[in-house]
Parts: structure tokens; sequence; C-alpha cells
């Protein structure tokens, strides 16, 4: 369970440090506080731009850094889940989808990354 905390912080810190990512937070079960040993990492990003060009980034950034020996595709309309396989049967799943711009205008708002707390809407973080 450590290694599984370990790599969902470390994917928060480099979305983070992204330009194309205006969001991100922790999905599934551990949104809710609940998860058990057998639970993965749920995340969802949502991507300023092209996807392709974030899609191809962090699939390498997978590949690179957390050893991933395999990844695919879930396609649900204009959300992409990458679920990638980590050495220890450790998924990821990552649900990559289009920031969307303000009703009116082309602005895209950049918002507070959420922390590996729970989310609870609107970019707020329940501490």
């Amino acid at each position: 369970m450590a290694e599984r905390d370990r790599v969902r912080e470390r994917l928060l810190e480099i979305a983070g440090g992204d330009a194309a990512v205006v969001d991100a937070a922790v999905t599934g079960s551990h949104a809710s506080g609940g998860g058990d040993r057998w639970s993965d990492v749920d995340l969802a990003i949502a991507v300023r731009g092209e996807m392709g060009p974030a899609l191809e980034r962090w699939t390498g950034l997978l590949y690179r850094e957390f050893a991933a020996v395999h990844h695919w595709d879930l396609p649900v309309g204009s959300t992409v889940y990458r679920v990638f396989l980590l050495p220890g049967w450790l998924e990821v799943d990552i649900a990559f989808t289009p920031a969307v711009p303000r009703q009116g205008t082309d602005h895209v708002p950049h918002l507070p990354l959420c922390a590996p707390q729970r989310a609870v809407g609107g970019g707020q973080v329940q501490r």
C-alpha cells in the first residue's frame, strides 16, 4: 500500500508541474477515504489544449519513472481512460479529459490541483 500511495502522490506532484494540466483529482475508492490493499490508483486530469501530446508525454513518463509494463485505452466521449499496469500488479487508471473553457470565453481557468486528499467539487479539497 505504501508503493501505491507513493505513486499516487508523485503523479499529483507531476500534474502540478505540467502546464497543460488545469486540474487533477483523486477518484475511485480513495476519493471517498475508502480503499483496501487491492485498490488501484485512480486519477482524473483536465488537459488544456490538444489531448494527443499530453497522452504521449504522460505515457512516456509512466514507462520511464514507474516502469510500466503495459497500457491500454478506454475512450468514452472526449475522455480517454488510460490504464497502466506497473510492476507488482499495481494498476494506475488516469482519465484524461479536455479542460472546458468558461462559457462565452476561450479562457480555461487554472484551478488549484487537488492534493491526495478527497476532492469535494469545484476544485476544493477536503483536508
